[in-house]
């Protein structure tokens, strides 16, 4: 990781210090200097530019995520704009060994939300993952997790992974799934990852009007009939499907649900077992009137949990 970027910050701020001179009072009764007051405008501008690093590749830039921490600390001209970039992404990861590293980050970002309402405007991206050894955290009814996914107003990015043991829809809470039902269905949301998933609704991703990114790996879909409305179908401009041709073949099944791929421009398929040649080959030949990217990409098992189908900035 290089720190170059910090550099340039610090040396804009000490550019900016140069001609304070010109916003300050040219004189003060108190022997002691007063506080230099910098236009708002340059604040924000600092601080953007921390939260642009952030938002592209958190996990190459912890440091910048730190500096924009300090920020928000320093005065109210800085924290407003700062305590958007902090919580410009929410990650409820679980640990191999339990649920209560899950349960303990949700319950965490819970109280800042009760204390801090507007915070939950501030995300942009929600990252949940669980694993075989906490799957439990999803039977129990989850005040904490409901009242979250109720205020992410403007939450553009959405990846659910339940882990590499696949996890019933069905066995969901009635909260708990209409909760997530409307955080995919959100009106800003335009990235939905879904993994690891049996019996999902999938009519759900026909409310889905404004995404246009959809990832699916290993996603089992629910074999019922479903009155899918013909107003709200999202137009895809990219997709992602590994192990999931059978819910594909569903959303192209339906007329209304069909409509999402008229426009889809990038295709990624991956594979994890040869069996599944024929029901990548036909959905390929079904969306490829408008196809000006295509990606045949070959999985393990570990790499298909870590591959990123859409990369930031997107």
């Amino acid at each position: 990781m290089t720190c170059t970027p910090i550099r340039r910050v610090y040396k804009r701020i000490n550019m900016i210090l140069k001609t304070i001179s010109s916003y300050t009072p040219p004189s003060t009764p108190n022997p002691i200097s007063p506080e230099p007051i910098l236009p708002q405008e340059l604040i924000d501008l600092v601080i953007d530019e921390l939260g642009s690093l952030i938002a592209s590749e958190f996990e190459n830039h912890s440091a910048e995520f730190q500096t924009l921490q300090s920020c928000a600390l320093v005065s109210r001209s800085f924290r407003l704009r700062a305590t958007r970039w902090v919580f410009f992404r929410a990650r409820f990861q679980g640990r191999w060994n339990g649920e209560g590293w899950i349960r303990k980050r949700v319950e965490g970002f819970f109280k800042i939300l009760v204390a801090n309402p507007s915070i939950g405007g501030s995300v942009r991206e929600l990252f949940i993952q669980t694993s075989h050894s906490n799957l439990h955290f999803w039977l129990q009814d989850n005040a904490a997790l409901v009242f979250i996914l109720e205020r992410l107003s403007q939450l553009q990015r959405f990846d659910l992974r339940y882990g590499l043991t696949p996890f019933s829809w069905e066995a969901l809470p009635s909260k708990t799934a209409t909760a997530l039902r409307c955080t995919i269905q959100s009106p800003s949301l335009r990235f939905l990852e879904l993994h690891d998933i049996q019996n999902f609704p999938w009519f759900i991703l026909a409310g889905c009007r404004t995404l246009k990114h959809l990832a699916i790996s290993r996603v089992d879909p629910l074999n019922q009939h479903f009155v899918v409305p013909s107003t709200i179908s999202p137009m895809l401009e990219s997709a992602y499907v590994v192990n999931a041709y059978s819910t594909a073949g569903f959303l192209l099944s339906n007329p209304n649900t069909a409509r999402m791929f008229s426009q889809l421009r990038i295709l990624s398929v991956g594979f994890l077992r040869s069996l599944e040649t024929r029901d990548a080959a036909e959905f390929i030949i079904k969306v490829s009137q408008t196809l000006e990217t295509l990606n045949i990409i070959a999985l393990n098992d570990n790499f298909s949990t870590c591959y990123k189908p859409f990369p930031f900035g997107v």
